[in-house]
């Protein structure tokens, strides 16, 4: 275990090759926080309580404290072990359940998970999901190793994971 990361809204912080950012705390206790990789490929939103544990390319996070300085609140995330299950590779995308994930031009989000199959829905990225016209959202139902397609090539689902306590449920993607 490291050292906890400390990030005050508005700033960012580096975790293995992933970029954090504290967008916002609601009620001192529900954090937006973005995720992304190095390159900008993709940014994951996250919506989380304290104590959520969350995947990230190549470990877990755990969210240990939300305060508030006076003037910023801020988030203090831990690393986490998770006995049993397997941090998502370095390389991989990582869909959050609660949370959504941009990639191109899409947004993603995760509408059913379980160990066996997915149920994703897609939409223009431009517009919160409640407020995209119901002809611009497609649902799509994937099983383990299947294939979802997207406007800018297609994801492999490598790894299905269901909440499991603390630990939010994911889906682990790589481009084929």
């Amino acid at each position: 275990m490291s050292d906890s990361i400390q990030i005050i809204q508005g700033r960012t912080a580096t975790h293995s090759h992933t970029r954090l950012g504290l967008v916002n705390v609601f009620d001192r206790q529900d954090v937006r926080l973005d995720v992304w990789n190095e390159d900008k490929r993709w940014l994951g939103k996250l919506k989380l309580k304290r104590s959520d544990v969350f995947p990230i390319a190549g470990g877990f996070l755990r969210v240990q404290d939300v305060g508030n300085d006076g003037q910023r609140d801020n988030v203090s995330l831990v690393e986490f072990s998770a006995p049993g299950i397997d941090a998502p590779a370095n390389k991989s995308l990582v869909l959050v359940e609660g949370g959504e994930l941009t990639i191109g031009e899409q947004a993603l989000r995760i509408v059913a998970l379980d160990r066996d199959s997915v149920s994703v829905e897609t939409w223009p990225k431009l517009h919160p999901r409640d407020v995209v016209d119901a002809v611009k959202v497609h649902r799509h139902d994937i099983a383990r190793d299947g294939e979802l397609k997207l406007d800018t090539g297609s994801l492999r689902v490598v790894r299905l994971q269901p909440r499991a306590g603390e630990m939010l449920g994911f889906v682990e993607l790589v481009q084929p």
